[in-house]
């Protein structure tokens, strides 16, 4: 990890330097128009007052660590990180598509929740033994992982469960019209 030590303070300068919890937090702040103090408070581990009582300068030096902020990172969508690989929606169980889609519902931003469902190993199965036991440990597990690594299955579950949600929906929209057009016959 490639990082600027500010004494007590440490800035990544990349996406790679940035955990999946931090970029989670980060698409937060900025759907709430967050100021930069967040960003830098998410970033760095600090309390927004700690960041705010530190010289205009040295925080003006820590803004042109996080210019790659501006960027987005670049990955390829990928069913698989590690010898973990991702259910694509058609293929779930009721269990995982309700756990995934209450996760949604909750923050559409958890990510590590949805990946910690989703995401096992090809010997692995999600029930109630998984849950109880793994769960919050493969969250922990995903939220710590640098998001260049991570990304790509996140990218890969949003296009698939896009594309399901849309041909679900185009699908009931349909069977209710086919069952208004019998209710008039």
């Amino acid at each position: 990890m490639e990082t600027t030590d500010f004494g007590n303070i440490t800035v990544p300068t990349k996406w790679e330097d940035v955990n999946l919890k931090q970029y989670q937090e980060i698409q937060k702040a900025r759907e709430e128009n967050s100021d930069i103090i967040r960003i830098i408070s998410i970033l760095t581990d600090k309390k927004d007052d700690e960041i705010r009582s530190m010289p205009a300068s040295f925080i003006s030096t820590i803004v042109q660590n996080l210019n790659f902020l501006g960027t987005p990172p670049k990955v390829e969508p990928s069913n698989k990180v590690d010898d973990f690989y991702i259910k694509t929606p058609d293929r779930l169980t009721f269990g995982e598509w309700l756990d995934a889609n209450n996760a949604l519902q909750n923050d559409k931003y958890d990510y590590a929740t949805v990946l910690a469902i989703l995401c096992r190993r090809t010997d692995e199965e999600y029930n109630e033994h998984f849950i109880e036991t793994m769960l919050d440990k493969r969250r922990d597990f995903f939220k710590n992982m640098p998001l260049t690594e991570i990304l790509a299955p996140v990218l890969f579950f949003s296009k698939y469960w896009t594309i399901y949600t849309l041909l679900s929906n185009v699908s009931s929209s349909q069977m209710s019209t086919k069952e208004e057009l019998t209710a008039r016959k």
